[in-house]
């Protein structure tokens, strides 16, 4: 069987690089299975701030397999030699969303971004970028951006959990 390559989708000057099936759904199901799934009192906090509730949405996999196999196909197919800086299982609830954002801490070294979506029975929690370029999540589909150059963002979820892995790579 021929591996498709990484497919790179543009839209004005973002730059999305994906690939469909990088897990099959026996594994996305292994990882929602570990994921959290917090409830109403994370949800009243998420409004106050939503960034003092991301422990409460992540489960570190930094030092886990998957790690390596995302870093050697990405290696592999884009000659990109990325280091992880972390990578986690991230849980988004209904009505929680994400504004159109670049990664921009000073103090982060990480550069790049990879998402490897695990479901898709959920409505809304689109990823988008502000030149109109629109990712519907499905399970086993991996993508990988300049994070502090690509302006994105998640859609409103607006009905069950979404779940993805996602990872921050530097050079």
């Amino acid at each position: 069987m021929v591996k498709k390559k990484m497919n790179k989708i543009t839209s004005g000057k973002d730059t999305v690089y994906t690939k469909h099936n990088f897990l099959n759904n026996s594994e996305c199901k292994k990882y929602i299975a570990r994921a959290l799934r917090p409830g109403k009192e994370v949800l009243k906090r998420w409004y106050k701030d939503c960034n003092s509730c991301w422990n409460d949405l992540e489960i570190t996999i930094t030092d886990e397999p998957i790690v390596s196999k995302v870093h050697k196909y990405i290696k592999k197919e884009l000659d990109i030699n990325l280091k992880i800086r972390r990578a986690y299982i991230q849980t988004w609830m209904p009505t929680t969303f994400s504004g159109l954002h670049i990664h921009n801490d000073p103090t982060e070294t990480a550069t790049w971004n990879s998402c490897l979506y695990l479901n898709d029975d959920f409505e809304g929690g689109y990823y988008f970028t502000r030149n109109g370029l629109v990712i519907k999540p499905e399970p086993g589909l991996l993508t990988l951006f300049k994070g502090t150059e690509v302006s994105h963002g998640v859609g409103e979820v607006k009905k069950n959990y979404r779940f993805s892995l996602v990872f921050w790579w530097e050079i």
